[in-house]
């Protein structure tokens, strides 16, 4: 397993169906793209397997993204898939 020091997303990762070889793939693209910085790279990692275990996107798609955007799900509304709930800021009132 994944040690990790913030977020337990080894085992989120678990749950949403990775691979331990692809949770570390998706670790050192993602710390690499923090800058070094694990907190941030390690909330990354935990919100994208949770993005996945909710069905906003697969494993590989969030395998698939690209520098610049490894490992952020595309959050839009595809057939069969629910809808994020938006939080509506003071702005929208």
């Amino acid at each position: 397993m994944i040690a990790h020091e913030y977020f337990d997303f080894p085992s989120a990762g678990a749950e949403a169906g990775f691979s331990e070889t692809q949770m570390r793939e998706l670790f050192d693209r993602t710390l690499a793209e923090h800058h070094g910085d694990c907190m941030m790279a390690e909330l990354r990692m935990l919100r994208t397997c949770s993005a996945v275990a909710k069905g906003y996107c697969t494993v590989e798609e969030a395998m698939a993204a690209g520098p610049g955007s490894s490992p952020r799900p595309d959050f839009r509304v595809a057939e069969g898939r629910q809808a994020p709930m938006r939080i509506a800021s003071l702005r929208d009132k």
